[in-house]
């Protein structure tokens, strides 16, 4: 939103309207939104993802009744 709030002249950085006074906080949360970005895009392989995938709908080769997506 940053950026789109920069293309169009306004601010949108959310993060700053709210924490504005405190920019060692505002800083935290980003870092913590960059990390979880790059953790989404590769994949955490730590022994709670991995467990917690296992067991929810988010498990990519199948639902819980074993079957794949989609429709034949």
């Amino acid at each position: 939103m940053v950026g789109l709030g920069m293309l169009l002249g306004n601010d949108l950085n959310v993060v700053h309207v709210v924490l504005g006074s405190m920019p060692t906080i505002e800083l935290i949360v980003y870092l913590l939104v960059g990390v979880a970005a790059v953790m989404k895009l590769f994949g955490c392989k730590c022994k709670k993802c991995v467990a917690s995938c296992a067991s929810c709908a988010c498990n990519v080769e199948g639902d819980a009744n074993g079957k794949m997506g989609g429709s034949m």
